[in-house]
């Protein structure tokens, strides 16, 4: 098991552009790479300080094979579907030769231009609501504001709810700034902040990202633009790192995983959700509640979230139990990686820490929710069985000697996972009205 040395730096590089060699300075322990055309993220890649340098002629022999995927995705989206093995039929320079090769196909720029083209143009009669949620971190949200400057024009206005303010410094950020409402919520918790932000919103779309994010400059207009069938009712997009700074940070993004959800676009229909009930559709997979947006119809047909899960209750999974909700009603669900994002992670290993453990426990409180919402055993089968026998082989790796630095992060995951079953016993036996299927104030 490798240890990650921090810092690494973020490179975002623009294929449309000559590529540099890419090198380390002193102290740096890698580099995370992100390539990018016409604004859409094409490639994600890393190098340890030991890979590098590396020439731009080696880098751009690598290119190909890094964005076949997502641009063939972009542009024949049936024969390159997400998560699946690249069809054996596709054209050949996608997958080898030189990227000046497949960047001088005039046949793959042209249709890369169209998908690119309908980005912008798409969905301009909807209006977009922004509700960002925050609680004690002023300083935080008025970089996440300041990084809408270039788009406020795009949107009908942010609502940014306070959530159990202990101050007035958040009403304070607010103040003087164009389209933008602050409500404060009394009562703690992120699923009731947002419930409240969504009956103060007015526009067609909700759109929903945290206080410690900031967009990318055609986020609203990505947004619109996933919102192609009346059948889609929730819309999330890529959360990349903001930085990778610190040993958490990069433990959270490279090891862990982070937020990402990939670069291929991908529809959750029905047909794909019903076949795994019996499993347990793993709904987190639809993206990451840090950039999400859903339709205001959605209220009327699914509801608000439920506020006995999310931070300040159960820990987190609103977002998902949300999507669980929209596809057991026989709606859609879909995910863009165009739709941009850039997520400040965790510092310090006790707050990635305590994040481990929240995830946990609010994974296990979501299960639990949706098997008692709606009867699906795959739930239950989840918590019971599949969630133990992880645990179980994620245990017995971390006896090897080389890996004992899982249990610095296993440890916390599995208290979560305790911690899952009593936050819903308290919700239930303290809070009687708070029943599965009550979801008040969406008309």
């Amino acid at each position: 098991m490798i240890r990650l040395q921090a810092p690494w730096r973020i490179e975002h590089l623009d294929l449309a552009q000559p590529l540099d060699p890419i090198s380390v300075s002193e102290g740096e322990g890698g580099v995370y790479v992100v390539l990018w055309c016409n604004d859409v993220p094409l490639g994600i890649t890393s190098f340890l300080a030991a890979q590098l340098p590396i020439l731009p002629e080696a880098f751009s022999a690598l290119i190909p094979s890094i964005i076949a995927a997502p641009l063939g995705n972009r542009i024949w989206p049936h024969s390159f579907p997400p998560a699946l093995r690249l069809h054996k039929t596709l054209p050949q320079p996608l997958a080898s030769g030189s990227l000046g090769e497949v960047l001088s196909d005039t046949h793959v720029l042209n249709r890369f231009a169209q998908a690119c083209d309908e980005l912008e143009t798409a969905g301009l009669g909807e209006t977009i609501s922004v509700v960002i949620c925050t609680r004690d971190r002023p300083q935080v949200l008025k970089r996440c504001l300041d990084s809408f400057g270039p788009i406020m024009g795009d949107l009908r206005e942010i609502i940014v709810v306070d959530n159990a303010p202990t101050s007035g410094e958040v009403a304070e950020i607010t103040k003087g700034r164009v389209n933008v409402r602050y409500v404060a919520e009394a009562r703690q918790g992120l699923s009731i902040a947002r419930n409240t932000g969504m009956r103060a919103a007015t526009g067609s779309i909700i759109a929903f990202t945290d206080d410690d994010v900031m967009v990318h400059r055609k986020w609203a207009k990505r947004i619109r633009a996933a919102f192609s069938s009346p059948d889609i009712l929730s819309v999330t997009g890529l959360v990349l790192p903001a930085e990778l700074r610190t040993t958490s940070q990069l433990a959270f993004e490279i090891e862990l995983g982070g937020f990402g959800r990939g670069l291929q676009c991908q529809r959750f229909r029905d047909q794909v959700f019903r076949p795994m009930i019996p499993f347990g559709p793993p709904v987190w997979h639809v993206g990451a509640g840090a950039n999400m947006a859903i339709r205001r119809s959605a209220l009327q047909a699914v509801g608000g979230f439920d506020e006995r899960l999310g931070a300040g209750a159960a820990g987190c999974s609103e977002d998902s139990e949300y999507w669980y909700r929209v596809l057991a009603a026989g709606y859609d669900c879909y995910y863009d990686p165009a739709i941009v994002v850039y997520h400040e992670h965790r510092h310090s290993p006790a707050q990635l820490k305590s994040q481990m453990r929240a995830y946990m426990k609010g994974h296990v409180s979501a299960l639990l929710v949706q098997y008692a919402r709606h009867g699906h055993a795959g739930n239950l089968r989840r918590v019971f069985a599949t969630l133990p026998w992880y645990y179980a082989l994620q245990i017995l790796a971390a006896l090897r000697p080389s890996h004992w630095r899982r249990w610095s992060l296993l440890a916390p995951q599995l208290a979560g996972y305790i911690a899952g079953f009593q936050a819903l016993r308290w919700f239930w036996r303290n809070d009687p009205s708070s029943r599965p299927w009550t979801f008040e104030g969406f008309t």
